[in-house]
């Protein structure tokens, strides 16, 4: 694989970046956090998505990007002879052959896939070929312990999924032991299951006997039954009906009874009536019925005169209570003014000469004797009125003489209108005696026709009765027989239900003796099935131990032989031999002899050489060329005589790699290099710089 170009849009901190790719060796240069390894993680993102992110996928837009500005990775580079170009978005992704204007696959999961599918890596094995990192040389190195370097080999080769596999398995087999030791507990003992359903069996034979037998008498006993039944019915017939008729013979005489002693009582009632009202009287209705009329009217004429005399009277109590009430306030205001007077007389007298008037405030002189005097000539006047206005309420206090004749005709009309109706009464409830008298004549004319009815209806069921062949004795033998049979059958038809309760039991525990049975084949099978499936698992656990002792075995002398030929090259063939250990330790021989002791720039050497030893093992096995190496801070830890030395060594192999990508914050790592891409972040502006130096261009552009 080697990348042609990618181009970005609101991608972090990028908001408009495009970075072409060369072949040789590309540094990558800018201070920690302008947005150097932003531009790898793009590439990645590109190729496979949202699992390639550094966070969420809502965490990938600027900040200074807007809501409606959209944020694209556009990534083109070339496979297996063949170009390609990507476009991936937060919500969808297009992947075009060539210079193709038409997608050859669109959507985030079906592009990821087919990029798979191409590459034929996934995301974790195309870091683990094309990326180092200084994180992955410290693990290389003696500074984690020889147990990290070995799972960090075995995590980059893919091999610890034989692990994860291997302990699945032994789960598996955990739990089939676990199994196994459950079924050899509750399987049960089948000799003991066998004879439960022989036992069962017999019991329900002698069951199945018994109940043949119970239906043979139950058979006899029904037709027993209806043998009886049939003659009992033939006389309960004839029962039925003699029954019938005695019942209505009784109810007959019953109410014939009860009709002659209300004849009795009303012919007593009749002659007690005659007495009260007398025979004249009662023959006489129509003069009585004259007599109610004339009292009547009379009542109403009666009442007529009661409310014109009550009306006159209310006229004349009217009159007389206004001429005293005008009496009494014509009274009580001469006293008042009486008593007004007095007190101002008592005032003038309390004062001398040249006071006020009490009457209208003016100062008194020579008139005061005047007014004295007149105040009292008013006093006698009023003493006057005052005594013939007593008078007179006095004489109107009295009742007047007219009112007392109209209240004793009133009474007189009221006495007459009381006799009235007290002859209105009696002359009604004569009416109503006379009329009670007729309706029990009436009535007993009819009950006599009821006792007729009643004689004849009792003569007509008796001779019915009569009539009918009927024996006592006779009809009690039959039903009595017929009781006994019936019982019978009704015993014969418990016994067989019982019979057959026994036999839906005994076949109940059968059943759950052949399923008991059934079970313990089942689980028999079962368990021969667990103990072959443990014994499968044993086998598989034991073979994927010798299996990932084999992979181990063949990794590192291949691993040793791919970091002996980098350190060769690297070194200037000052190291020719590199041997790996049980633990991956790596060992460096010169001349023959191992070296224990090697300085700190030659161990990064080593680790270095065998990072890419073990990229190019991966990309190996995976079938695929190694064409692209990206080296994210790897120099951390040399000086700078040494980082200039493995660049200039880097470039040597450019006939292993096309492509080198050398991510790093160290300026001076320019001079060792041929293509530079320079990323820097403008504070005042929130932007990303990107500019690229190329040796076939002359000058650095911003992008």
């Amino acid at each position: 694989m080697k990348l042609l170009a990618v181009n970005l849009e609101n991608f972090r901190q990028h908001k408009s970046t495009k970075v072409t790719f060369y072949d040789g060796v590309t540094g990558i240069i800018g201070p920690n956090g302008s947005g150097k390894s932003t531009v790898m993680e793009s590439i990645a993102y590109a190729l496979y998505g949202s699992k390639a992110l550094r966070g969420k996928v809502d965490t990938v837009k600027s900040f200074s990007a807007s809501k409606k500005d959209s944020t694209s990775v556009e990534l083109t580079f070339e496979h297996g002879g063949q170009n390609y170009k990507l476009v991936r978005t937060l919500s969808d992704a297009k992947l075009y052959i060539g210079g193709g204007a038409q997608s050859v696959a669109e959507g985030s999961t079906v592009v990821t896939n087919e990029v798979i599918f191409k590459l034929g890596m996934t995301h974790e094995e195309f870091i683990a070929t094309y990326f180092t990192e200084q994180k992955s040389l410290e693990f290389l190195s003696g500074k984690k312990g020889a147990t990290e370097r070995e799972k960090f080999i075995i995590r980059m080769m893919g091999y610890d999924k034989l692990q994860k596999v291997q302990d699945l398995l032994r789960l598996d087999r955990r739990d089939i032991k676990n199994e196994i030791i459950g079924l050899d507990a509750g399987i049960g003992n089948k000799e003991e299951i066998e004879s439960k359903i022989t036992e069962d069996k017999q019991k329900l034979d002698i069951l199945k006997d018994e109940e043949k037998d119970a239906v043979k008498v139950l058979e006899k006993a029904v037709f027993e039954e209806e043998m009886t039944k049939k003659d009992f019915n033939k006389l309960n017939s004839t029962y039925k009906e003699y029954q019938e008729l005695s019942i209505r013979i009784k109810e007959t005489e019953v109410r014939l009874d009860e009709s002659e002693k209300r004849k009795l009582t009303l012919q007593s009632e009749i002659e007690i009536d005659e007495k009260d009202i007398g025979s004249d009287t009662i023959e006489s209705k129509n003069d009585i019925n004259n007599v109610s009329s004339k009292l009547a009217e009379e009542l109403e004429k009666q009442d007529k005169i009661e409310a014109k005399l009550i009306e006159e009277i209310s006229k004349v109590e009217k009159a007389w209570n206004d001429k005293l009430n005008e009496a009494k306030a014509n009274l009580m205001l001469v006293e008042r003014e009486e008593k007004n007077l007095v007190v101002k007389i008592k005032e003038i007298k309390r004062l001398q000469q040249g006071g006020d008037c009490p009457t209208c405030g003016q100062v008194l002189g020579k008139e005061f004797s005047e007014v004295q005097l007149n105040l009292e000539k008013e006093l006698v006047i009023k003493e006057k009125d005052r005594v013939r206005l007593k008078k007179k309420e006095k004489n109107i206090t009295s009742e007047p003489k007219g009112l007392s004749e109209l209240r004793e005709k009133l009474d007189s009309s009221k006495a007459n209108i009381s006799d009235t109706k007290d002859e209105i009464s009696k002359t009604q409830m004569l009416m109503q005696k006379i009329k009670e008298y007729k309706l029990k004549l009436e009535s007993l004319g009819l009950l006599n026709e009821r006792i007729v009815s009643l004689n004849e209806g009792i003569a007509k069921h008796t001779t019915a009765r009569e009539k009918i062949d009927f024996s006592e004795d006779g009809f009690e033998a039959a039903k009595n027989k017929y009781e006994v049979a019936k019982s019978f059958a009704s015993t014969a038809r418990l016994q067989k239900v019982r019979l057959e309760g026994k036999i839906r039991e005994s076949s109940a525990m059968l059943k759950r003796s052949e399923e008991e049975l059934f079970s313990y084949k089942e689980k028999e099978s079962l368990l021969k099935t667990r103990k072959s499936q443990l014994l499968l698992l044993e086998d598989s656990d034991l073979t994927l131990t010798n299996f990932r002792k084999y992979i181990n075995d063949t990794i590192k002398p291949r691993l040793a032989e791919l970091t002996c030929e980098f350190l060769t090259e690297l070194s200037d063939g000052r190291y020719t031999t590199v041997d790996i250990s049980e633990d991956f330790t790596p060992t460096v021989y010169e001349d023959g002899n191992s070296k224990t002791v090697i300085s700190g720039g030659e161990e990064d050497l080593l680790n270095l050489c065998l990072r890419l030893a073990l990229s190019s093992l991966i990309a190996e096995r995976s079938g695929h060329s190694f064409s692209l190496l990206v080296l994210d801070e790897v120099f951390g830890s040399l000086d700078e005589s040494r980082r200039t030395n493995v660049l200039s060594l880097l470039e040597r192999l450019q006939n292993r790699f096309e492509q080198i990508l050398v991510i790093t914050h160290l300026d001076d790592v320019k001079e060792g290099v041929r293509n530079l891409l320079y990323v820097d972040y403008d504070e005042s502006t929130g932007n990303i710089e990107v500019g690229e130096q190329h040796p076939d261009l002359n000058f650095l552009s911003n992008i």
